[in-house]
């Protein structure tokens, strides 16, 4: 395996994902990569009629969820200093999770990517299946995961 040069670590801002970014960090660090951090914001479009949600209200989550996601992903650099030794990029997506994590790694030529294998809860994780290994089957790149 080649040494990494990008290195994407998605976050959904749980615990497991926080201590994805830590070993992301250091792996960066160690191998003078860039990272990419990554949040998807669930589209909610297919669920609009569903819940006779507006355009406006939909808009309205989105931006929201956008800003609320921009905050969290700031603080999430600003409380590790070593990011300032390196290359972050941050990115904030509308989508499929795991579609645009696939979306991301194939665009940005990603050469790892760290994952966390909880983020939800057991529950949501019997409906929706795991985020973590529909990437894991779809990726064409390294990936670690992360059980914790």
């Amino acid at each position: 395996m080649e040494t990494p040069k990008r290195i994407l670590v998605p976050t959904d801002f749980s615990e497991s994902a926080e201590k994805a970014l830590d070993y992301a960090l250091m792996l960066a660090h160690e191998f003078d990569a860039e990272l990419y951090l990554l949040h998807i914001i669930s589209d909610i479009d297919h669920h609009a009629i569903d819940y006779s949600l507006t355009e406006s209200m939909v808009k309205q989550y989105r931006e929201t969820s956008f800003n609320n996601s921009k905050e969290k992903m700031g603080n999430e650099i600003k409380k590790r200093p070593e990011t300032k030794d390196m290359k972050v990029i941050t990115e904030i997506r509308i989508g499929h999770p795991y579609q645009e994590i696939l979306n991301v790694t194939e665009q940005k030529k990603i050469d790892l990517i760290v994952i966390s294998t909880h983020g939800r809860s057991a529950f949501i994780h019997q409906i929706m299946g795991s985020v973590a290994e529909r990437v894991l089957r779809g990726a064409k790149c390294p990936i670690l995961l992360m059980r914790f």
